[in-house]
C-alpha cells in the first residue's frame, strides 16, 4: 500500500472522527 494512501485514509478518519465528536457535543 502506497503511503500516499495510508496518509490520506489517516486523514479522512481523523476528519469523521473530529465531526463525531462534534455532533456528540451539540
Amino acid at each position: 500500500v502506497a503511503p500516499r494512501v495510508v496518509q490520506r485514509t489517516a486523514l479522512v478518519h481523523k476528519q469523521i472522527n473530529y465531526l463525531l465528536k462534534m455532533n456528540l457535543n451539540s
